[in-house]
């Protein structure tokens, strides 16, 4: 009797995904892994604050998933950003999904795009935001992050440029 409610219960089970196909998108993004450090900034109170950033990027999960941490302080050390996120394409939508967690307590999940070695997210407000990584003509991690300020400007308010480590 139990071999056969164990039977049932496997047959009820969603049939695997299509881990070939997660890990062939999974490439696209491929160039985040390692660890990452440099400068930044961003704009605080209207005046460019500057900080080191680190990032570190890992597989996860067999290679489907990316974590993303992130860290950096001002020039007197303290803590100006401290992120977590994951990254991973979904098969059912065929889109890459980034889920942020930031230290102020802020979460997100956002539709990503991956292309030609861009990374791009959205964030939806009032006046949308964008992010855009991309590997700068030396290798480096380059990052900016803009607001729309009229619907055709876009206003960068952050940027950081990261030199692999090792």
């Amino acid at each position: 009797m139990t071999s056969l409610l164990l039977f049932v219960a496997l047959a009820q089970q969603p049939a695997p995904p299509d881990k070939p196909a997660i890990l062939a998108a999974m490439k696209e993004v491929s160039f985040l892994v390692g660890e990452w450090e440099g400068e930044g900034w961003k704009m605080i109170a209207g005046k460019r604050e500057p900080s080191t950033v680190s990032e570190r990027v890992q597989w996860q999960a067999g290679g489907t998933v990316l974590s993303i941490n992130g860290h950096g302080k001002n020039s007197q050390g303290a803590t100006v950003h401290e992120a977590y996120g994951v990254m991973f394409f979904d098969l059912k939508s065929k889109e890459y999904r980034l889920r942020t967690f930031l230290s102020d307590g802020n979460t997100g999940d956002f539709k990503a795009e991956a292309k030609d070695g861009v990374i791009t997210w959205h964030l939806p407000s009032t006046r949308p935001i964008r992010y855009t990584i991309r590997l700068d003509d030396k290798g480096r991690w380059f990052e900016v992050g803009e607001v729309n300020t009229s619907g055709e400007t876009w206003l960068k308010f952050m940027e950081m440029t990261l030199t692999k480590k090792g």
